[in-house]
């Protein structure tokens, strides 16, 4: 597969990382539905790829599996999602207001950077970092600072957040 196809696909996986961040408002809106439905969601999603892992084709979830899953993880258990959706949970459950839109919007557009990023331009590669590139991870870092500054308007916290966040 060519970098542009992989870009593309990668592309549209992102779209769904970035979706996460409509549980900012709906969690302004009400917190416990909010969780409710992150854990719903989160549960329904491990039971439909446990079914998809097992032959048993899922309608309309097995198809998106597999449309926006990486050729090399078809065959295993895709689980991207479930992490993201239980770091959305955490989030909900332990942050409000500016740090929940730090910790949701690090998340959705913070990974989604790193990954064009990495695939892009990503070269350097040490082994402490698992396949994952020193310049996915800065973009990935200078994107969740951006987004901490414009929420928090003080850089000394967002630099702080920022590495907190990236090193736990």
């Amino acid at each position: 597969m060519t970098l542009s196809k992989n870009i593309k696909r990668e592309l549209l996986r992102k779209l769904f990382h970035v979706l996460i961040v409509f549980t900012i408002p709906l969690s302004i809106w009400n917190k416990n539905i909010t969780l409710m439905l992150l854990i719903i969601g989160t549960i329904f999603y491990a039971f439909c790829e446990e079914l998809r892992i097992s032959g048993i084709h899922v309608p309309f979830i097995s198809f998106i599996i597999e449309r926006v899953s990486r050729v090399q993880d078809r065959k295993h258990k895709v689980i991207g999602p479930i992490t993201l959706g239980i770091g959305a949970i955490f989030s909900v459950i332990f942050y409000e207001g500016q740090a929940l839109f730090c910790a949701i919007c690090a998340t959705a557009f913070g990974d989604s950077i790193a990954c064009l990023v990495g695939m892009s331009i990503g070269n350097t590669r040490p082994k402490c970092l698992n396949g994952k590139s020193v310049e996915g991870s800065m973009g990935w870092f200078y994107n969740s600072i951006v987004n901490c500054i414009f929420v928090a308007s003080q850089w000394n916290v967002s630099i702080y957040y920022c590495y907190f966040y990236n090193i736990y």
